[in-house]
C-alpha cells in the first residue's frame, strides 16, 4: 500500500463578503492523473482540479480537499489541513432618491450607512462642503452624480450614487406693456 497525502494553501484566509479566495492542493504520491474533491464544511464543491476558487464563502467556513491518487493501491486521502475562513461583512449604503434642485440651492446628502466605517469619500468634490463626511451639503452648479465610497475597519468597502439635477426656474414677468 502506497501512502499519498495532500496539503492545501489559500491565497488568503481573510476576505470581505463576495471577494474570492483561491485554494491550491499540493499532492504527494498523487500519480499522473489524480482526482480532487473540494469540500466546504464537509459538502462537495468545485471541480476536479487542484485549484479551487470561490466568491461564496461565509465567515467560519472550513475548506478542505480529498485526493484520490492515480497510483495503484492507494486510498482517497483527506487533506492534512483545513483552512478556516474569516469573512468580514461589507458595509451597506442606502442612498436617497435622485432629486431636482434649482440653480443656486443646496441639498443635504444624508445616506443611511451600516457597518463600522473608518473612511468616507464623496466624488466629485465639486460643490460639497465636506467630501470626507458621512453627510455633506451639496450645492452643484450643474447636474451632478455624487458617489460615496465607504471603507470599514476591516478594509471592506462599497459605494452608492445619487444624482442631483439642477434646473433654472423660469422668469415670468410680473408686468405687461403692449410695447
Amino acid at each position: 500500500l502506497v501512502n499519498s497525502s495532500v496539503s492545501i494553501t489559500a491565497s488568503t484566509s481573510t476576505i470581505c463578503t463576495g471577494d474570492s479566495a483561491i485554494f491550491t492542493a499540493t499532492p504527494v504520491n498523487g500519480g499522473n492523473t489524480p482526482s480532487w474533491q473540494w469540500l466546504i464544511n464537509g459538502n462537495d464543491v468545485g471541480t476536479n482540479e487542484p485549484i479551487f476558487t470561490s466568491t461564496a464563502l461565509a465567515d467560519g467556513d472550513q475548506v478542505s480537499c480529498i485526493l484520490t491518487s492515480s497510483v495503484a493501491c492507494t486510498l482517497p486521502t483527506p487533506s492534512s489541513n483545513t483552512i478556516s475562513m474569516t469573512v468580514n461583512p461589507i458595509p451597506v449604503i442606502i442612498m436617497e432618491n435622485d432629486t431636482f434642485i434649482s440653480r443656486g440651492a443646496s441639498i443635504l446628502l444624508a445616506p443611511s450607512i451600516t457597518g463600522i466605517i473608518t473612511s468616507y469619500q464623496w466624488t466629485p468634490v465639486t460643490g460639497l462642503d465636506n467630501p470626507y463626511a458621512p453627510q455633506t451639503i451639496a450645492k452643484p452648479v450643474l447636474t451632478t452624480t455624487y458617489q460615496l465610497m465607504v471603507t470599514t475597519d476591516k478594509g471592506c468597502h462599497t459605494s452608492g450614487k445619487r444624482t442631483i439635477e439642477v434646473y433654472t426656474p423660469l422668469q415670468i414677468p410680473t408686468a405687461f406693456t403692449p410695447n
